[in-house]
């Protein structure tokens, strides 16, 4: 996702980065789909509480994905997000 590639095998840092992200767009998918339509500000209360900006790379994520759709400042999950919970 943006990162420069190298040579180097990922280590153990790059691979809990990956699985922290991994994991922050599940529960962002879960969120969205347990409790519908979401005001994306409500998102960023909910999962940006130490102001890393992960959950703005995650929703971007997500809509190139397009897990998420955008409605003016809603935010809901897709039948494509909502297939991706089935694994």
């Amino acid at each position: 996702m943006g990162d420069i590639m190298s040579d180097q095998t990922p280590g153990p840092q790059d691979e809990r980065k990956w699985t922290k992200r991994m994991v922050l767009l599940r529960q962002v998918l879960r969120f969205l789909s347990e409790r519908g339509p979401t005001s994306w500000a409500i998102l960023y209360f909910h999962f940006d509480k130490d102001g890393t900006d992960e959950i703005g790379l995650a929703l971007g994520h997500l809509a190139t994905l397009k897990h998420i759709e955008l409605e003016g400042t809603t935010l809901k999950i897709t039948e494509l997000g909502r297939e991706q919970l089935k694994d």
